[in-house]
């Protein structure tokens, strides 16, 4: 089975070209503990979608993969998936809008499935979609804001900020793999 982020470096944006192995999971790691150094919380995600899974148009198919994480159970959603249309992941996801929850208790948005699996409890959430072209690939999300204090729109300017960053870093991933395919063959013919 192939990994995700290999998958997520097959999506096509140029032109049919495979991607080539990048260390894309710790570049998205580090930028999530960037977010948690500026928002500082107790726990936090980046899940991207599987661009090789096809819904046929149908917009609660599909799954995101938790790719990057920090925080207590973290370790229990690696190579985990949660369904598209479930929970605050899957509303940003599919609305491709920020949202923050300041008391997931009373968020009716909110999916307790991964507290289980974690063995978390999750207080209180801000998650930004990430987005290439104009579509949404994913959401990076943090949880549970240190000291108490529930997250404010400033923490959420901060966390699109940090996606946006995360969508030029899949951008030039892509990219970089397009040009060194196209630096293997000729450009008039094709051919290597």
């Amino acid at each position: 089975q192939q990994n995700i982020i290999d998958k997520i470096l097959e999506r096509d944006t140029a032109g049919a070209f495979k991607a080539e192995k990048v260390d894309l999971r710790a570049m998205l790691k580090e930028i999530l503990l960037w977010a948690n150094k500026f928002v500082p919380s107790e726990s936090g995600s980046v899940l991207l979608d599987d661009p090789t899974f096809s819904c046929k148009g149908k917009d609660d198919c599909g799954a995101l993969y938790f790719v990057a994480c920090f925080g207590k159970g973290s370790s229990a959603l690696a190579n985990t998936s949660l369904p598209v249309n479930v929970g605050i992941v899957g509303q940003t996801y599919q609305s491709g809008r920020p949202y923050i929850s300041k008391t997931v208790k009373k968020d009716f948005r909110f999916y307790s499935g991964i507290d289980k699996k974690t063995k978390f409890e999750t207080k209180s959430i801000v998650c930004a979609p990430i987005k290439l072209k104009g579509h949404t690939i994913g959401v990076i999300e943090l949880i549970n804001r240190i000291n108490d204090v529930a997250y404010t729109k400033n923490d959420l300017t901060l966390l699109k900020i940090f996606a946006e960053y995360t969508s030029t870093l899949v951008q030039n991933s892509l990219d970089a793999k397009m040009f060194e395919e196209l630096s293997m063959s000729d450009n008039l013919t094709g051919l290597f």
